[in-house]
Formats: C-alpha cells, sequence, structure tokens
C-alpha cells in the first residue's frame, strides 16, 4: 500500500483552540477544540477531501 504525507498547519487561537490548513490541498482546512481534537478532525477532514471515507 502506498503512503502519502500531507503537511498540516496548525494555528493556536486565543480562545485555545487550533485552525488546521492543508496547504497542499485546496479547500482543506477544519478546527479543533483542543490539540487532540484538531488531531482526530483533520484526519477526518483530509480523508473526506481525499474521497477515502
Amino acid at each position: 500500500m502506498a503512503k502519502y504525507v500531507y503537511p498540516a498547519i496548525f494555528t493556536p487561537e486565543e480562545d485555545g483552540k487550533y485552525s488546521i490548513n492543508f496547504p497542499d490541498i485546496d479547500g482543506c482546512y477544519t478546527c479543533g477544540d483542543d490539540l487532540a481534537d484538531g488531531m482526530n478532525m483533520a484526519q477526518d477532514a483530509l480523508k473526506q477531501q481525499l474521497n477515502l471515507l
């Protein structure tokens, strides 16, 4: 199985939440309530954007 790497940029917000953006994939972004939630949300957003769900 091939493996691909897509960098994600996690930006902390003033309220403690995180904005997540995948710069290599147009329109692929999400957010999370904390870093752990952001990681889960980022995985889901990437899967959805790549139609892997």
